[in-house]
């Protein structure tokens, strides 16, 4: 939701006034934030304590029963989903470089509730001792309090400045103003008819102009188009042309196209997450996308999120937010089949956990990882030699 505080608009050479609520119209924005927003709120999110086995590995385990966990999984406040308080945030970070959220904590300083802000309410400052505050007000104008950076969940874009993401509609406020322009004008050309499909006319002479209208108005009520690509009657001899797309239709048409390509640009996103290709992708081209999505526009929003809550609202250094990207990586359920079949043959995955993966409940026996024949090491080969001697 974006308030009218975003209202303020920047001027362009296209003539056009961009400001993040516009922006919104324009489909390739839209369809950009909305790419990510969803993405990373899609991601099951939970709570883990990093410790350590007797070799040095990490080991995580969940923290189901955390305070934050329940915030970021059921209820981050009393009338939103989790799913939505992350779209929220990560959305107007997209737009604006900033998406806010003010933490309400109990007596002893637990967070309880996240409560989402608007950029517009939010002002940002720092001190000569560089103590950062936040100015949250209300949709007034009215001043709420002022907060420390444990107060307040800020999630930043890409920072220019050093307390503020960059706003992205501002960066991108040129491409967005001529993508707006271009979109106005093919509209106003359509609904004017400035582009007859074809011309009636009078070669000799002076026609009537009674005449013209009944045949425009017979004309009319056969096209169900009524506009563009109908038929235009000129006084004179009559006679007929037939019209085709000029060449400046056509690259109306391009700079359309390219203007997604260029506010895509702006985003990171690749134009085919948008719905945005000039050929039919193949499984393979497709499969390869949907990898590149992931590792160049999703893993730095993923970053900035989870280095944003252990920051934050994690006060134990051993604790993190874990974002399980597998709903990224399934393949065909053939290929999951295979993949899964070969991760529980050599090991690497118990079978349970593969059925937990599923939504499935535990079956007994299914919790040690098997061991192939000519895959066993040789402190198990003697266990086994030993055993057979003894018996």
């Amino acid at each position: 939701m974006l308030a009218d505080s975003f209202e303020f608009g920047m001027g362009t050479k296209s003539g056009m006034t961009v400001t993040a609520k516009t922006a919104l119209e324009v489909t390739t924005v839209v369809a950009c934030v909305r790419v990510i927003a969803e993405d990373i709120a899609n991601m099951p999110r939970s709570i883990v304590e990093i410790t350590e086995d007797k070799l040095g590995r990490e080991i995580l385990k969940p923290q189901h029963k955390h305070a934050v966990h329940k915030l970021l999984t059921r209820k981050p406040n009393d009338w939103m989903s989790p799913g939505e308080f992350v779209e929220h945030m990560v959305l107007n970070a997209c737009l604006t470089g900033s998406g806010y959220a003010f933490v309400s904590r109990d007596n002893s300083g637990r967070p309880m509730e996240l409560l989402p802000l608007i950029t517009g309410q939010v002002t940002v400052d720092q001190s000569e001792n560089y103590e950062v505050v936040y100015r949250i007000t209300d949709i007034e104008g009215g001043v709420l309090g002022e907060y420390g950076p444990q107060d307040v969940l800020h999630l930043r874009g890409l920072m220019i400045d050093r307390l503020v993401g960059a706003d992205t509609v501002k960066l991108l406020r040129e491409a967005i103003g001529l993508s707006m322009g271009l979109e106005e004008t093919q509209a106003m050309l359509f609904k004017n008819g400035g582009h007859p499909g074809a011309l009636l006319f009078k070669k000799d002479g002076i026609g009537s102009t009674e005449a013209s209208d009944r045949i425009k108005q017979g004309l009319r009520k056969l096209s169900s188009g009524g506009g563009r690509f109908g038929l235009g009657v000129l006084d004179g001899d009559w006679g007929f042309q037939q019209l085709s797309m000029s060449a400046v239709d056509q690259q109306h048409l391009e700079g359309r196209k390219f203007q997604v390509e260029e506010i895509c640009r702006g985003f990171r996103v690749f134009p085919q997450m948008i719905g945005h290709t000039d050929k039919a992708p193949t499984f393979a081209s497709a499969e390869a996308f949907f990898s590149a999505h992931r590792t160049f526009t999703l893993l730095p929003w993923m970053r900035r999120f989870k280095e944003l809550i252990d920051r934050v609202l994690l006060d134990n250094d051993a604790l993190r937010l874990h974002l399980d990207e597998g709903v990224f990586l399934r393949g065909s359920m053939k290929d999951q089949a295979m993949y899964d079949r070969t991760q529980a043959e050599i090991g690497t995955r118990t079978r349970n956990e593969l059925r937990a993966r599923d939504g499935k409940n535990p079956l007994p026996g299914l919790d040690e990882p098997l061991t192939p024949m000519n895959m066993g090491n040789k402190e198990n080969e003697e266990q086994a030699e030993d055993s057979e001697t003894v018996s």
